[in-house]
């Protein structure tokens, strides 16, 4: 469903007419309504991290190796360069280091994380409109009235679930909010049928696969360890 219907499907839930705002405003369901999205969306990831992979374009600045991550980015999967090259990961103290040494690109190849944050390195020498394509996991929100909750429809009930528990928190509807916490509960258990890992994929949480996997397929080459060839001469 799209935002609209279901802030209706909310309102009916509240006992509210779908008419009119008496207790609350169409903003305040609407912000309801991702909270809900939010919190099944964190239960979701828990089954399957990468149920909900995203990419986005980002351009670089000449001389700016600070790059903010795309707004709501829950996990940061990789980096590409406006080459499709896949940029390395390194402390970011790293990357920082080397170019307040002067290191320079017109493609950068490397970055660190910082926070919200990435540095680039090297410092990019050129404005680029798409310098960089990040991969992410991001925060699922419903912005426009014709914006859908982005899991499957079956489970979409629990996000009104959920956002009828908040919208009642402030109220004294206690035996309701018991009822759908109740709902809820049983409804989350339902989610392991929609969402199921890939037999390729990762089975838990990363905090950040470049970290993990990197460039080295091994998935060690983050931490500067000697390859194979390294360690056997």
């Amino acid at each position: 469903m799209i935002r609209s219907a279901l802030r209706l499907e909310l309102k009916s839930l509240l006992d509210e007419s779908v008419d009119t705002d008496d207790y609350w405003s169409a903003a305040q369901l609407n912000r309801y309504l991702n909270m809900g999205l939010a919190s099944v969306e964190s239960r979701i990831l828990m089954i399957d991290p990468m149920a909900f992979i995203a990419e986005d374009a980002c351009p670089i600045f000449a001389n700016v190796d600070l790059v903010p991550l795309p707004e709501g980015t829950i996990t940061l999967l990789r980096v590409h360069n406006a080459s499709g090259a896949r940029l390395r990961v390194l402390q970011e103290s790293v990357v920082a280091r080397e170019n307040q040494n002067g290191a320079t690109a017109l493609v950068p190849t490397r970055y660190g994380r910082l926070g919200r944050y990435i540095r680039v390195g090297g410092k990019p020498t050129t404005n680029v409109s798409s310098g960089l394509v990040f991969t992410t996991v991001p925060t699922l929100t419903m912005a426009a009235e014709n914006d859908t909750p982005g899991i499957h429809e079956n489970l979409q009930w629990l996000i009104l679930l959920k956002a009828a528990i908040i919208a009642l928190s402030g109220t004294a509807e206690k035996e309701k909010i018991a009822i759908h916490r109740n709902q809820l509960r049983e409804g989350l258990e339902e989610i392991s049928t929609y969402y199921r890992p890939q037999a390729d994929s990762v089975t838990y949480m990363r905090p950040d696969y470049d970290i993990i996997d990197g460039d080295d397929p091994r998935g060690f080459d983050a931490f500067a360890l000697p390859s194979d060839e390294t360690r056997q001469g």
